[in-house]
């Protein structure tokens, strides 16, 4: 049998997992000033870049990211343990965006620090067959700034998913869930969003043919749930 030098046996006793969000959570509502910190810094940087995308402004994301984590501590009491932490932190944020743009009542305008623009195309990419490949043809021909404008140029509703699908890479119903309705909304909405991308995008996503239903599988709304 190996014996491990005793400073190796110490080293591996010290070696212990960072806390999950449910543990935070619970330190939190105990008044543990150290595991609240913890667990903005955890989440933090994502919902910057979801506000981000979503109203288009810099100093409005900071803004809406640090008013999103007030409301989370003051109503962390009130969170089913049982729920998806980062899941119900997106909800909180996507209200004050909504809030946010309702006021200001203006088109957001995605700016050139938000992100890698071009990954959107090839997530799409990665959803469809390798025949004819048209989000990887896309990729090599489109600017960024074609796919920043047809992003913002997306409905409301429909530009939501679609930052929350492909830029943070919620599930469906992880999704349903932050915009307070079904999984058939959300597919019917990623369904509408990703045709109208196609359209604006260029001829060779547009003429592909079933993209939307290869990103969606069978989660597609009926006509009458459509948002």
């Amino acid at each position: 049998m190996v014996q491990l030098p005793p400073e190796a046996v110490g080293a591996g006793q010290n070696l212990m997992p960072p806390p999950t969000d449910k543990e935070l959570v619970r330190r939190v509502r105990r008044g543990d000033r150290e595991a609240m910190g913890q667990l903005v810094d955890r989440h933090y940087a994502p919902v910057l870049n979801f506000v981000a995308r979503f109203v288009g402004r810099t100093e409005s994301a900071n803004d809406l990211a640090q008013e999103t984590f007030v409301k989370v501590i003051r109503r962390l009491e009130s969170f089913d343990d049982r729920a998806d932490l980062r899941t119900w932190i997106f909800a909180i944020a996507a209200n004050a965006c909504r809030d946010a743009m309702r006021r200001a009542k203006r088109r957001p305008e995605l700016t050139e620090a938000d992100g890698p623009d071009l990954q959107l195309i090839r997530d799409f990419a990665e959803d469809t067959d390798d025949a004819g490949k048209p989000a990887a043809m896309l990729d090599r021909k489109l600017r960024a700034n074609q796919v920043r404008r047809a992003v913002a140029s997306l409905p409301d509703l429909h530009r939501e998913v679609v930052v929350l699908r492909f830029f943070h890479d919620l599930s469906l119903k992880e999704i349903a869930e932050v915009c307070h309705c079904s999984i058939g909304t959300v597919g019917s909405r990623l369904h509408y969003a990703v045709k109208r991308l196609a359209r604006e995008l260029g001829p060779e996503l547009g003429d592909a043919g079933g993209i939307g239903d290869e990103v969606l599988g069978d989660q597609t709304a009926p006509a009458g749930t459509r948002g």
